[in-house]
């Protein structure tokens, strides 16, 4: 029986021991993966690759980078990593105006290191012309203006001609002035950026400017506009308005000088700025930068202890506390790239105030009247403080105020005294504190007082009580006698 089954087994055998030979030649063998590469538009350069094991790529033998399948690369980014060196910029952009392409060339090596493919695009770019724009005069109106940091932002010429010079290349005037826009798209350029005159303060108002402006410039459309507004958004929804509106009539330009009120545009905050906008009847437009200023609406505040009792009154703190600091920026980006310019600028707006109000130990009858000795810190956007006395007595004190002028100072521990009525128990003492631009914050500062019993003047009655007491008892025993 068991040799009856031996033929079986070696056919098994010799089975299985096939399976681990093809199995394995097959492992060995070496997939033709397939790698092309397709520039299809300016923006990107497109990679088929038909397999999933990394490959890595080299663009002009300098750069390499690890894939796994398709994939797509942008070609600012493949040309900025080729442009690092300086030297390297203007000769990518002198062989694209020479040829009206530049030859990029890509490998495709397996982690092997052997070849998946060799290949040359003919890579063309956009070019990038600097853009002079102008700087707006205001002749009227209560802005802070914008200035021009630089007017125009693709002036390569030099170093162009510097370049070709040591290179022994001919120094040709048109030569030079393409291989300008190919630069300025290697190496980007500073676009012109408009920010606040640091010359000129900037105006704080209670309330969006509803007063005439009148600018000055040189601007050609064939409807002008002057939009208010805190954000490129805003400021461009409020264009696509008008543009799809042809019935909305613009301002009069007279002699280059153009008057009227801002339209507000949506989203209205702190820092507003102004800006002319001139557009055309085939829907083309244009933005200048005109100025700011800054709408302050907050009233003063204290930053510590300002809180609810438990008879719904707020007060200030009556005890020490630290005053927090109120300084507080705006930072805004208007992002007008497409046109040709930036808008930037960091304002201290200046429009925080707190104060800080405390009192030390006090004593009195609470009939003639209690000096109460104050100390007040105060920071930001402060104007002045007034501290109400609000009842009367018959020896001469009078409802009145203390007022204290800030005018924008910081006061540290400012030390005073008042003269006020007080009962025992809860106390609260009116107290109003002003900023700059008039916004009031009405409080009431908590004052407590409590009885104290003197003991030394009970201790006096009870010795006139008891001199009494043996008085009248003598005069009694010589009556008796008597």
């Amino acid at each position: 029986m068991k040799n009856s089954f031996m033929p079986f087994n070696r056919i098994y055998t010799f089975f299985s021991l096939l399976c681990v030979v093809l199995c394995v030649t097959s492992g060995c063998t070496d997939r033709k993966a397939r790698v092309s590469f397709m520039k299809a538009d300016f923006d990107n350069i497109y990679l088929t690759y038909t397999d999933t094991v990394p490959i890595t790529l080299y663009f002009d033998g300098l750069d390499s980078m690890n894939v796994a399948g398709n994939d797509t690369f942008s070609l600012k980014d493949v040309m900025d990593r080729l442009s690092i060196e300086k030297g390297k910029r203007y000769a990518i952009a002198y062989d694209f105006c020479q040829k009206g392409y530049y030859a990029l060339h890509i490998k495709a090596n397996n982690k092997m290191g052997e070849l998946l493919a060799d290949t040359m695009l003919k890579i063309t770019f956009p070019t990038v012309t600097g853009k002079c724009v102008e700087e707006p005069i205001v002749v009227r109106g209560d802005l802070c203006p914008y200035i021009l940091q630089n007017s125009y932002n693709g002036d390569r010429k030099i170093p162009i001609r510097n370049w070709l010079f040591d290179a022994d290349y001919p120094l040709d005037s048109l030569l030079i002035s393409k291989m300008e826009g190919a630069v300025n798209y290697l190496c980007g350029i500073a676009y012109p950026t408009y920010c606040l005159s640091q010359e000129h303060n900037i105006p704080r108002l209670t309330s969006i400017q509803n007063s005439p402006v009148s600018v000055r410039t040189n601007m050609q459309a064939d409807r002008y506009f002057l939009f208010a507004a805190s954000s490129a958004s805003a400021l461009l929804e409020k264009i696509k308005q008008v543009v799809r509106n042809n019935h909305v009539k613009g301002l009069f330009k007279s002699r280059d000088v153009l008057t009227g009120i801002p339209l507000n545009s949506v989203g209205i905050g702190d820092v507003v700025s102004i800006f002319l906008v001139g557009i055309n009847d085939d829907d083309t437009y244009s933005i200048l930068p005109v100025g700011a200023y800054i709408v302050d609406k907050s009233a003063p505040i204290s930053l510590r202890g300002r809180t609810w009792n438990y008879a719904g009154v707020n007060y200030l703190p009556s005890s020490s506390s630290p005053l927090i600091g109120t300084q507080r920026f705006s930072s805004l980006f208007f992002d007008f790239r497409n046109i040709g310019f930036i808008v930037r600028h960091e304002v201290d707006l200046q429009i925080d105030g707190c104060v800080v109000l405390s009192h030390g130990n006090f004593g009195g009858d609470m009939v003639d009247g209690v000096d109460i000795p104050f100390t007040l810190n105060s920071r930001g956007d402060i104007k002045r403080i007034e501290i109400f006395r609000t009842k009367r007595n018959e020896w001469g004190v009078r409802p009145g105020k203390r007022t204290i002028e800030v005018n924008g100072q910081t006061l540290s521990n400012y030390h005073f005294d008042y003269t006020l009525l007080l009962r025992f128990g809860d106390n609260y003492v009116p107290v109003i504190v002003t900023d700059m631009r008039g916004n009031k914050t009405k409080m009431d500062y908590y004052i407590p007082v409590a009885r104290v019993s003197n003991n030394s003047d009970e201790d006096e009655i009870e010795n006139l009580q008891s001199q009494y007491d043996d008085l009248e008892g003598r005069i009694s025993e010589l009556e008796r006698n008597n």
